[in-house]
């Protein structure tokens, strides 16, 4: 999926590598939060979630791969996708006090809760 460069920078060099990178390798120096950067990292989902829509099959098991997708399994049930979803996090899970430095992590933790 091609990504517009201001969306790619806003959703992947922005809050998936500024945000969540640091705090799930403990790098609390190195963690910074832009709310405009986790939108963009929400709406770049969209497309995936309505691509997903258009062609998955009943028995059909959906992979979703590490920590730039984390809330795609929502977006997928919230589509009324019922299909088997798997998810892998290819980073390390931080303890839930480095979590909380981060605004939206409840709502992330909520996201992993639904695949």
């Amino acid at each position: 999926m091609d990504l517009p460069t201001a969306s790619f920078n806003a959703y992947y060099d922005g809050f998936c590598n500024s945000s969540l990178w640091p705090l799930h390798h403990y790098f609390p120096g190195a963690f910074r939060y832009d709310a405009a950067e986790f939108q963009a990292y929400l709406d770049v989902k969209s497309p995936l979630r309505t691509t997903a829509k258009k062609v998955d099959q009943k028995d059909d098991l959906i992979w979703i791969h590490d920590y730039q997708l984390i809330p795609l399994g929502r977006m997928l049930r919230d589509a009324g996708i019922a299909n088997r979803i798997g998810f892998f996090l290819h980073i390390p899970y931080p303890n839930i006090a480095f979590l909380r430095l981060l605004p939206p992590y409840a709502d992330l933790v909520r996201d992993l809760c639904r695949i």
